[in-house]
């Protein structure tokens, strides 16, 4: 008995020093697949396998907070088998985290070598791109799960297509006169629907970011109220992530509508991109007075 509990414990510490704890976390970290967006895990997870799902995830940050990267986030995300990224210039929280990791394992991939887009997720029409730009890099990953991977981009573009052809129909009807977006990150919503979106750097004479509404002069906010209403805009459009300060300030001024629009950016439990794209569009509908 004393000589089998001594083999035994010889065995374990035989194995210990075979497969150290190095390599168990190597298998561990090959299992999880990082994205930069929400947007790309919640397409990501529709190609896969439900039993798969869970190993991929949106990288854990507000892509608000870019100032929030840490040499912390950074190793644990290191720890995945791999990093998807939208396009160079999608959004800034891309390239900021792309370059911040620099060499350092995982392999990084981008789905869209190039677009001229920032925020390409926001128009169907792009996010149809998206979805079959990304599914050979999910195929890579899962390659015992190829057919499975096949079947599922089939229902999801299906969806996909579906959500386009809502957005063309239901914005067919629609005043001609011009909203209001804080920013400029809406240029393929614009452009592929052929919407009268206009951006605050539009009417802003001054130039600079959205974000100086917060220390807007009295001056200058005078200056936007009177392009405003040269333009004949005819609503003001609030990110529902992201509050715009000078959104606000021209409502009270302006007393033109505020309609509230989600960027798609966060995590919303119980919600998906298509769920989310839907409430969008009748958040434009509503904005630009489409009828039917």
């Amino acid at each position: 008995m004393i000589k089998s509990f001594t083999l035994f414990n010889i065995l374990i510490l035989s194995t210990c020093l075979l497969f150290p704890s190095s390599l168990l976390a190597k298998n561990k970290k090959d299992t999880t697949v990082y994205t930069s967006h929400y947007f790309l895990a919640n397409m990501a997870k529709a190609l896969v396998p439900a039993s798969k799902q869970d190993t991929i995830k949106a990288i854990p940050l507000d892509p608000h907070e870019a100032e929030a990267i840490s040499p912390k986030l950074i190793a644990n995300i290191s720890k995945s088998q791999h990093v998807i990224f939208l396009a160079p210039k999608a959004a800034v929280w891309d390239d900021l985290l792309y370059h911040a990791m620099g060499k350092q394992a995982p392999p990084k991939t981008y789905v869209i070598p190039k677009t001229k887009y920032m925020h390409p997720w926001l128009s169907p029409k792009q996010a149809i791109l998206i979805a079959n730009r990304l599914t050979p890099i999910i195929q890579k990953l899962y390659p015992k799960q190829k057919q499975v991977i096949i079947a599922n981009q089939k229902k999801l573009v299906a969806k996909l297509r579906a959500l386009a052809n809502n957005f063309k129909t239901g914005l067919q009807t629609c005043s001609k006169k011009p909203v209001l977006f804080a920013h400029s990150s809406f240029d393929a919503l614009r452009t592929d629907y052929t919407l009268p979106i206009i951006s605050l750097t539009q009417v802003n004479n001054q130039g600079g970011h959205h974000h100086d509404g917060l220390n807007l002069s009295a001056k200058h906010l005078a200056s936007l109220v009177q392009n405003i209403k040269k333009q004949g805009i005819q609503s003001l459009f609030q990110s529902k992530t992201e509050p715009e300060k000078i959104i606000i300030s021209l409502h009270e001024e302006t007393k033109l509508p505020i309609i509230l629009f989600d960027t798609i950016e966060l995590e919303q439990k119980g919600e998906t991109y298509l769920s989310r794209m839907q409430s969008n569009l009748a958040s434009l509908k509503q904005g630009l007075n489409c009828k039917g």
